[in-house]
This record gives C-alpha cells, sequence and structure tokens, in this order.
C-alpha cells in the first residue's frame, strides 16, 4: 500500500460509554505522516513511537510494536489502554468496536500511573490467526487518561488514538465504487462552492484516492480545479470526502467534474458530474437546483472509465493456474514413474541368463 503511516488522533471531551469515542476528533482524515498529538489545558500527556509503516502479518507470526506515553503535566497521570476497532463515520475515522475479525492484539501494561515527567513504554503483540485471508486488518490503540474522582465537578476524560493496519501478504482485491457525488444541502459560504464525494472500497484492503476536480461554468469555462486529498479508505466502510473550490464564481449553474482514481497502484479510475445554482450577494453562495428533490447537488453521472477486477474473475485466473500447476505435477510424476519401469525393466532382462 502506497498510503503510508497514518497520523496519531487525539479527542477530548465529557467521558461517555458505549458506541462513540471520547470527545470529538481533532483530526479528522487518514494520511500520512503527522507528529503526535499532544494534550492542552492544565495537564496532559503525549504518547511516542508506534509503527512507522503497515504491519505485515503473516498468518500465525506475531509481530511486536511498542509505544512510549510520556506525561507532560505536573501531576501524576491514571493511564488506561484500550483495543478498538477502526472505520470511518461519514468523514470522521471513529475508534470504536472490535479489531477486524482474525487480528488479535494484546497491549502490556494496560493501565498504569505515571508520576509527574515520567514516561512508559506499552508494548503490543499483533497477530494475523491462521486462516486469515490475504487483505487489510484494522484495530485502533486509544489512550485514555483517567482523572482523579471529583465531586460536584464534570468529569473531563482526555484520550488520544493511534489507528493500527495490517496486511496479510498475498493476492489482494483494490475494488472501489462512487457512491455519489453531490453538493450538500446546506448553502456554501460566499466564494466557496463543496460537493460531496461518497465512496466505497468493495475490495479486501485499504488504499489511498487521488484526482482532481474541476469546476465549470454553463458556457464551458474551467473556473478551477482542486486536488482530490490522500483519504485512506477501509474495505466494506463508506468514507463521504469534501471537495471544495474556493475563489470568484459567478451566479447561475456550474458544474463539478471529477476525476478520481482509487487502488493499491491507483490503476482503476472513474467519472463523476454534479451541477449547483451559484446564487445570492456574495459570489460562490451555492444553493440547489429547483426540483431536486432528495437530491440537493442537481443531476449526477457517474461513469467507471475501467471496470475494476471482480472477485469472481480473480478466482477464476486463480483456479486456471491451481489446475495448470495440478497438471504440471501430474505429468513429472508420470515421467517419474515410466522412468522407474524402464529402469526396472533393463536391470530385468540383464540379470536373466542368456537364450532364455
Amino acid at each position: 500500500m502506497a498510503a503510508g503511516t497514518l497520523p496519531n488522533l487525539m479527542r477530548k471531551g465529557p467521558r461517555r460509554t458505549g458506541a462513540a469515542l471520547l470527545g470529538a476528533v481533532l483530526a479528522t482524515s487518514l494520511a500520512g505522516g503527522a507528529a503526535p498529538a499532544r494534550a492542552t489545558g492544565g495537564s496532559g500527556f503525549t504518547v511516542a513511537g508506534g509503527p512507522t509503516a503497515d504491519l505485515n502479518l503473516p498468518p500465525g507470526q506475531p509481530v511486536g510494536a511498542q509505544y512510549t506515553v510520556i506525561n507532560s503535566s505536573g501531576a501524576p497521570e491514571q493511564i488506561q489502554v484500550q483495543i478498538t476497532g477502526l472505520h470511518f463515520q461519514g468523514n470522521t475515522p471513529e475508534f470504536t468496536g472490535a479489531p477486524s475479525p482474525g487480528l488479535s492484539i494484546s497491549a502490556r501494561p494496560t493501565s498504569f500511573t505515571l508520576a509527574a515527567g515520567a514516561s512508559q513504554s506499552v508494548n503490543l503483540t499483533v497477530q494475523a490467526l491462521f486462516g486469515s485471508h490475504p487483505g487489510g486488518l484494522y484495530a485502533g490503540i486509544v489512550f485514555k487518561e483517567l482523572p482523579p474522582p471529583s465531586s460536584g465537578r464534570t468529569t473531563i476524560v482526555e484520550a488520544q488514538a493511534r489507528p493500527l493496519i495490517g496486511h496479510v501478504p498475498g493476492a489482494t482485491n483494490d475494488t472501489g465504487q462512487i457512491v455519489s457525488f453531490a453538493s450538500p444541502s446546506a448553502a456554501a459560504a460566499p466564494g466557496r462552492v463543496v460537493f460531496n464525494l461518497t465512496f466505497l472500497d468493495t475490495g479486501d484492503i485499504d488504499y489511498r484516492l487521488g484526482g482532481s476536480m474541476s469546476l465549470v461554468t454553463s458556457a464551458g469555462a474551467v473556473l478551477g480545479r482542486a486536488a482530490v486529498p490522500p483519504a485512506t479508505v477501509l474495505p466494506g466502510n463508506q468514507r463521504v470526502v469534501p471537495l471544495s473550490y474556493s475563489g470568484p464564481v459567478p451566479q447561475g449553474q456550474v458544474t463539478g467534474q471529477l476525476h478520481l482514481t482509487w487502488g493499491t497502484t491507483a490503476e482503476h479510475h472513474g467519472t463523476a458530474m454534479a451541477t449547483v445554482i451559484v446564487s445570492g450577494s456574495g459570489a460562490g453562495s451555492a444553493t440547489p437546483p429547483a426540483g431536486t428533490g432528495s437530491n440537493p447537488g442537481g443531476h449526477q453521472n457517474i461513469t467507471v472509465l475501467r471496470a475494476p477486477k471482480s472477485h469472481a474473475t480473480n478466482w477464476i485466473f486463480e483456479g486456471l493456474a491451481l489446475l495448470l500447476l495440478l497438471i504440471l505435477i501430474a505429468l513429472l510424476i508420470k515421467r517419474y514413474l515410466d522412468r522407474r519401469r524402464t529402469a526396472r525393466r533393463l536391470r530385468e532382462e540383464a540379470a536373466a541368463p542368456a537364450g532364455t
């Protein structure tokens, strides 16, 4: 995968249980190479280390990873480590649920107290279970600060989360689908037109999106282009990526023309178009065209320029390759047996008495 290392993510807010992680996400995209996030306020901690690339996980072989938690406050901190799942809710990464099926993760220690300025190593053991199919396996590692009990005050929980991506080696499927491309229902800010791309990774491995969006007037003039951010998508997880153009926009109908690439080597590509009416006193204040109903972005025209291979196609090629291998093995075995029979016959003829 060309996606590289995912960033560190931090959340802060009231303590909650159940489906949602703590607080609001401050970093909302999985892109590469961000520095460790640091808590703000009177107390806090930082998390360093962790994998610098996606983990290679041959089934049954444990792989280690290490993080370092540093108490950057002037008071003791109680830290808890939690293993979660990893997925998107719209464009927001969520650290909820359980890791991918077939992925086993253990952390040591899972709870500890740090003195002011002290640090503690947290060691992970990550393993793809025997029988895991080639593709991606995903989890989240959440480090939570548990404040001391208080009476009559709101309890604040500080947390930092790290995505964890592993790959089981072997042939993978990196197909995908442009689900929709449309303007959001709310009017855009003056000088800014936004279209939302909804994309579904239909394969079994993660990869990044690429490409660009052009904004075109009804007369065919290109106002400008916006690059598709290198958003990472996860298998079976629908992700929404906002694409915006900022700059002067004339009133009237404008069209967003999307040229998208996807796949582990960006080998798949497709196009989509959507229209929106720009009106109001501020240029670029976009409102949906009349009569569009539930489609706030006007008409959509989505085309896959190169149809990606399906699972069935992959299975056919793999089955043919296996059949050819079995035929070759059978031929080699037959040749070996024929040579043994010939050698035995020659030995018997040589050992027989003359004239018999």
